[in-house]
């Protein structure tokens, strides 16, 4: 069975419950042309709060909840990256190793034969493998490719190859001189993962990634996963979405990973807390720092081991940004705030970093108490809790059926507002009795936020009835 879990952790909010994102998500969505997103901010390694809007599938107007899956494009190469990178740490190969030493082929750059590709250039995109769009457009297909990766790449690298060509899939530089971002070359890197362990890529990245830090409904291929969650991409086109269909392409390592905002947040928290969640550890720290090296400065002062700064609204953010056709995402975090944001959607943004700057800002009003609360399981849960105590006010029983007591201490005239999930305010009065007894049978069940103010300070309480 599986179960739902509920954030109990400790969050202050600086501002009212009734105070929203300053952005109106909805219209942000109508502006863009983007059918659907999904948003999650974590800080100190606790999910402090998410937002879904829009559809997941326009059609059938299908909403975008907690849980729904989306193609994360280019966010998908981190995953590629830290599986490499473990096994980095287990001694398998160092970073100046030659790659030709580890492939089942030879990959040469034309013209300079004689110099060597490195793991460290192929994850810091200076290999000079360049990506040759009239080819690599030709391979998407419905559904997922019938094409191996090392079939593919053999095929796009290798002399013999039937898709290779000397001038458009090579740029005329040595290896480690040039910086031109490559998605042929992050696929590599999960055909290197294959080639040292000889398990296929996505079974590594199954067993060392997506287990231990709980993400079983995260998937590099469609195979398995249910579709009815699963965001359909779109374009926009005389006023109306059109959908691209579930598609795929044999080069799967540099894009084509499937997951939800909630399951993307512990691998990004992993990542945060120096290789480690929970009780697992997927990195050591000392790995993590070398992924946010910047190796090449002369070349590319942001680009990391695939992870690379952005630099935006006085933040310095790590992370990646991913694009597709009908995809849109992103994924950073500030070492400075410990605050991570996820940014979903199934349509072609243009422009993200505004509202990527906004959701920085937004969680700056957030105070954390209890870190590294991001429990297994699907969360239900992430607007600001307070524990069902605090120095003044009791509430209990929780959960409860038909009535809620709130004590407190004194009678003082305090404010009590009940809103559900979705923000509507149910009950709003004013009360001073030190026992003040809700009865709320007619409430449907479910999980409610109880904010109480009085002048000095506000108090917000999950509540649940059932």
């Amino acid at each position: 069975m599986k179960n739902s879990i509920l954030i109990l952790s400790l969050v202050k909010c600086l501002f009212f419950f009734s105070q929203e994102f300053p952005i109106n998500l909805n219209d942000y969505l109508i502006q863009n042309h983007i059918p659907g997103i999904s948003i999650l901010i974590i800080k100190n390694g606790t999910p402090i709060w998410s937002a879904n809007h829009g559809y997941l599938n326009v059609d059938e107007q299908i909403p975008v909840q907690n849980g729904s899956n989306f193609m994360l494009a280019s966010v998908s190469k981190t995953i590629t990256s830290v599986a490499l990178m473990n096994e980095f740490e287990n001694g398998s190969f160092q970073l100046d190793d030659p790659i030709n030493n580890y492939l089942p082929f030879t990959v040469k750059i034309p013209n300079y034969v004689t110099q060597e590709i490195t793991f460290k250039h192929l994850l810091t995109h200076t290999s000079s493998i360049e990506d040759n769009w009239d080819v690599l457009s030709t391979y998407y297909v419905q559904g997922d490719s019938p094409i191996s990766l090392s079939s593919y790449l053999q095929n796009y690298l290798t002399i013999s190859g039937d898709n290779y060509n000397a001038v458009d899939n090579f740029h005329n530089n040595a290896p480690g001189t040039y910086s031109d971002y490559s998605n042929v070359g992050s696929a590599l890197c999960g055909l290197l993962v294959e080639s040292i362990t000889s398990i296929p890529f996505h079974q590594y990245c199954k067993d060392s990634i997506f287990t231990p830090l709980c993400m079983e409904n995260t998937s590099w291929f469609l195979n398995g996963m249910n579709l009815e969650q699963l965001a359909l991409p779109y374009y926009f086109e005389n006023n109306e979405f059109i959908s691209y269909g579930h598609y795929g392409y044999p080069d799967y390592p540099d894009g084509q990973l499937r997951s939800n905002a909630i399951e993307l947040g512990r691998f990004l928290t992993m990542f945060m807390n120096n290789g480690k969640y929970q009780n697992s550890r997927i990195l050591d720290s000392s790995t993590v720092d070398k992924m946010k090296t910047v190796y090449f400065p002369n070349l590319d002062p942001t680009q990391g081991l695939i992870w690379y700064k952005n630099i935006s609204n006085g933040k310095t953010l790590w992370g990646h940004n991913g694009g597709d056709d009908g995809v849109s995402t992103d994924m950073y975090f500030n070492e400075t705030d410990s605050v991570g944001i996820i940014l979903l959607t199934n349509g072609e943004l243009e422009d993200s970093q505004p509202l990527i700057d906004s959701l920085f800002e937004f969680a700056e009003l957030f105070e954390v108490q209890n870190h590294n609360s991001y429990p297994c399981g699907n969360i239900l849960f992430y607007t600001p809790i307070y524990q069902n105590t605090t120095d003044k006010i009791k509430i209990f029983p929780n959960p409860f059926s038909e009535q809620l007591f709130i004590q407190k201490n004194n009678q003082d005239s305090m404010n009590m507002s009940i809103h559900s999930l979705d923000g509507k305010t149910i009950l709003n009065e004013t009360f001073n009795e030190e026992l003040k007894i809700l009865n709320l049978g007619n409430f449907s069940n479910g999980i409610y936020s109880l904010i109480i103010k009085s002048k000095e300070n506000t108090e917000i309480f999950k509540i649940v009835i059932e």
